[in-house]
């Protein structure tokens, strides 16, 4: 996460401070553990690229990085999550192709990656 930049932040903090990550503006752990489960962080400018260090968010369910600034590609081990419920990366700079393993993330119910420059198409084993 470190290579998202500060941006934006409707509460006044910088989202990339010394406190605890599950304390960060758009972060929520469960508040019995410290393992991030959501990261939503939309409409606040982000700028930056997803870093493949992401898939080591291993309980990560919903990811929401829409309208913003966020360029570069998707990662390609972005399948590691695979308790990723939710995946909405619309309306940012994101180019290269949709990776495949983005379809071998089994319990995936919501993928939004519109208004980006990908390229590729979807796989067949999408909704299975």
């Amino acid at each position: 996460l470190d290579t998202l930049q500060p941006g934006y932040n409707p509460n006044g903090s910088r989202w990339l401070g010394e406190i605890n990550e599950c304390n960060w503006f758009g972060v929520r752990c469960p508040t019995n553990a410290q393992c991030i489960q959501i990261i939503d962080i939309e409409s606040i400018n982000q700028t930056g690229f997803i870093p493949s260090e992401i898939s080591k968010l291993t309980e990560l369910r919903y990811l929401a990085l829409e309208n913003g600034g966020i360029g570069g590609s998707i990662p390609d081990n972005i399948d590691e999550l695979q308790k990723l419920l939710f995946l909405d990366i619309d309306a940012q700079q994101l180019t290269g192709s949709i990776p495949d393993a983005i379809f071998d993330i089994q319990k995936l119910q919501t993928l939004d990656l519109n208004s980006n420059q990908l390229t590729g198409t979807l796989s067949a084993s999408i909704g299975n």
